[in-house]
């Protein structure tokens, strides 16, 4: 056994470390004492891929180890990084095999302490399961890696907006590039010229080729940042429907180019792919076959769940396919009934407006019409019915509550829809909150944007003027049934379908969504209405809770891609849970997430001092 001043400093180097910081300090001396300290040298293997685990899993003291798998290295683990670690969450063999770059110092952790720990500590276990299995260094093995700056293409053709047409043509063509990207002096980008643009407008003859590329260019740029995954950056381009994304220093166009990623880029580096997915649902010559290019995308969906690819990945995947679904059976309608009378905006509503369906639910969406008749409420009527039969042919099944626009009071005027919101603010009983609950999180994805934004900016003024309305919010949002029995067992149904099964919805989705939703309107985050996005805009807002609201991200982040699994395996919504298909690990990190609800409840009730809140 190591001497007592050795295990003290291998004890003091784990604290400086998640997750050993959220260890107590009998747990971090125990799992210090039975660590074995190691020097290693270049070279060194200290477990190969496919290999069956050992006894330890590993963190570096000091050195680096690379992670490679044949001659591609997947990783590097410096000072600090654990690695070696999937016996702690699977009985599986090595994905790649670790082999020690620089001389140092390897703590070996024996894996059965580790597991000791996690039984004991939910809160580790819920870092474990849900950190790093949803962490890059995951997905570098998964088809859906990280494009570092080494992969993304530097070669940029970037000028002034003082070039003209001719002149970028022929450099474009020269260099063999899609695409000219219009810079300032700093090198931050004010335009793109593609392709395309030379074709539409200067091959017709619209624009001279002597004019400067001002006269043709995009602006603004779509940026984002380097080492994104391949995922991130296609969603974007499939929702921008464009095919170049240039990148910049911290993601914006106020800092320089630094790259450029396409959509052939990507495409050309993994043949599977959402992208393609996604573009053969909206232009598949049949409805037919659309439909079996949206099943193949609950198959990349549960693949994906498989491989512990983040939530929120996956949920924005989903949603740009099924928001494609949508589109696509829009126009099909439309087709057979001609144009519509008048302009419309068409929302998506709840899980489907927060982006946070995983798999395919039920139908929550809406019309904000630009004006309302005889006429045009006829035509939108027969949309709806022919829309919402569509969608359901799709696997989208029709609302319980019958929140579609098929209903007539959800097909409605601006005008309509303002007056509507704010009797349920000026009024909020009972029925008017839950109706809060599911339109609050509303999402434009057909028509123009700024007729929901008009719609935003009425709400969040209403609640402004009726200050009382948020602590109705915040009752309902405090006041869920508590997911554990006073022994400590979790709650299932006692009767109907769902008996002996547990409501991970009702007992912790919505929980989270809940308090998401209350801190964005209390803090006037109108843009967003995703509920890992709202915890985290949160957290930079209030400091003092940041901690406790980036947790509970990463904790509805958890329950979502848990909730998504089981509904994969089971075919179902995945709302209910036998607890039988819990493991033991996920049980802990569902208790770990009860803790964090728990202390949102309680900040809420000290918020809004709701033990004094009278109805």
């Amino acid at each position: 056994m190591p001497s007592n001043a050795i295990v003290q400093r291998v004890a003091d180097f784990f604290k400086s470390f998640p997750p050993f910081d959220l260890m107590s300090e009998e747990e971090t001396l125990y799992l210090a004492t039975r660590t074995q300290v190691t020097y290693v040298r270049p070279g060194e293997v200290i477990f190969q891929k496919d290999h069956k685990p050992g006894e330890y899993f590993y963190m570096v003291r000091s050195g680096a180890v690379d992670l490679v798998e044949g001659d591609e290295m997947i990783d590097v683990f410096d000072e600090g990084d654990l690695f070696g670690i999937r016996p702690l969450l699977a009985n599986d063999t090595y994905r790649g095999s670790s082999v020690v770059r620089e001389e140092g110092i390897i703590y070996f952790l024996p894996l059965a302490s580790g597991k000791r720990i996690l039984e004991g500590n939910a809160r580790v276990a819920m870092y474990f399961a849900r950190d790093f299995a949803s962490s890059r260094k995951g997905l570098r093995t998964q088809g859906l890696e990280a494009i570092t700056l080494a992969d993304v293409r530097k070669d940029v053709l970037c000028g002034t907006d003082e070039v003209l047409i001719r002149h970028a043509a022929l450099d474009m063509s020269e260099r063999g590039v899609g695409s000219y990207v219009v810079v300032d002096d700093l090198r931050r980008p004010v335009g793109i010229v593609t392709d395309r643009d030379l074709r539409v407008q200067v091959a017709t003859g619209k624009v001279p080729l002597e004019d400067p590329v001002t006269a043709i260019m995009s602006s603004p740029v779509r940026t984002m940042a380097p080492d994104q995954s391949h995922a991130a950056y296609l969603i974007q381009m499939v929702e921008r429907k464009i095919h170049h994304l240039v990148i910049t220093e911290d993601g914006t166009s106020n800092s320089a180019v630094v790259g450029m990623v396409s959509e052939h880029d990507i495409l050309a580096a993994q043949g599977d792919h959402p992208a393609l997915i996604i573009r053969e649902i909206r232009s598949a010559s049949t409805r037919e076959k659309a439909m079996k290019w949206r099943d193949k995308g609950d198959r990349l969906i549960e693949r994906y769940l498989e491989q512990d690819v983040q939530a929120s990945t996956i949920s924005a995947l989903s949603a740009a396919m099924n928001e494609s679904v949508y589109r696509r059976v829009a126009r099909e309608v439309e087709q057979e009934l001609g144009p519509p009378p008048c302009d419309y905006t068409w929302l998506m509503l709840g899980s489907l407006g927060r982006r946070e369906q995983l798999i395919r639910t039920d139908q929550d969406h809406a019309l904000v019409l630009e004006d309302q008749n005889e006429t045009i409420d006829a035509y939108f009527k027969e949309w709806a019915e022919r829309v919402c039969a569509g969608l359901t042919a799709f696997g989208f099944e029709p609302d319980a509550a019958e929140i579609m626009p098929t209903e007539r009071k959800w097909r409605s005027s601006i005008a309509e829809w303002k007056e509507r919101f704010s009797s349920w603010i000026r009024v909020p009983d009972e029925e008017h909150v839950l109706q809060t609950t599911i339109f609050f999180d509303f999402r434009p994805i057909d028509g123009p944007d700024e007729r929901s934004r008009a719609l935003a900016e009425h709400i969040y003024a209403e609640c402004d003027l009726h200050e009382r309305f948020a602590s109705f919010l915040a009752r309902d949002g405090a006041e869920t049934p508590p997911p554990l029995s006073f022994f400590r067992q979790f709650i299932v149904e006692k009767s109907g379908e769902h008996r002996d099964e547990f409501d991970l919805k009702l007992r912790v989705l919505l929980p989270l969504v809940d308090v998401a939703r209350i801190l964005a309107l209390q803090h006037q985050i109108m843009d967003i209405n995703n509920t890992r996005e709202r915890y985290l805009k949160a957290a930079q807002v209030e400091p003092t809770n940041a901690k406790l609201f980036r947790d509970a991200a990463e904790a509805f982040d958890y329950a979502l891609k848990l909730r998504g699994s089981v509904g994969m395996r089971n075919e179902t919504s995945g709302r209910y849970i036998p607890l039988s298909d819990l493991s033991k690990m996920e049980r802990q990190s569902l208790r770990s997430i009860f803790e964090i609800i728990q202390s949102l409840q309680s900040m809420l009730k000290v918020r809004f001092q709701l033990n004094y809140f009278r109805s």
